[in-house]
């Protein structure tokens, strides 16, 4: 199978993670992806780039970076990847006690965009597949790949 694939957009170190977790998790599928990389949205508006995207992910590290820049990124893609639910937000770093705030304030873009949210920690390479393999199964949903129609008692 082959996807003109994902956008993964935000800093370069965790697109390059969440890059490498998606191809692993291809290759295990037996899937050709295709996966563009870049820092932010207006650097692809002000290129004028037609990069056929299938499916959106914005990355972030709440540690390092504020909510305000990815809320920005997702406000300038074009409605049809919100609507459709082609886009997810990806915590980079996993879940932590000490992330409440941050949290909160993902779950306000969440919920204002109706986008969908994972996390997982990126900087573990067993994770990062685990993290390829949601967002691909995410991806056939959202694409048609699987039919999904369930058959009860055969």
């Amino acid at each position: 199978m082959s996807i003109k694939f994902n956008k993964v957009i935000g800093p370069a170190e965790l697109c390059c993670k969440v890059s490498e977790g998606l191809h692993e998790s291809a290759k295990e599928r037996k899937w050709h992806i295709v996966v563009h990389q870049c820092e932010l949205v207006d650097k692809i508006i002000q290129s004028n780039l037609t990069l056929g995207v299938d499916f959106i992910i914005f990355v972030f590290d709440w540690t390092t970076q504020s909510l305000s820049e990815v809320e920005t990124n997702i406000s300038l893609i074009d409605e049809h990847y919100i609507i459709s639910g082609a886009a997810c937000l990806v915590n980079c770093r996993g879940i932590s006690n000490i992330m409440g705030l941050t949290f909160h304030k993902s779950a306000k873009i969440r919920e204002k965009y109706n986008i969908k949210f994972l996390s997982a920690n990126v900087f573990k390479p067993h994770i990062c597949i685990q993290l390829g393999n949601r967002i691909l199964n995410l991806v056939e949903a959202i694409l048609g790949i699987t039919s999904g129609i369930p058959i009860i008692g055969i």
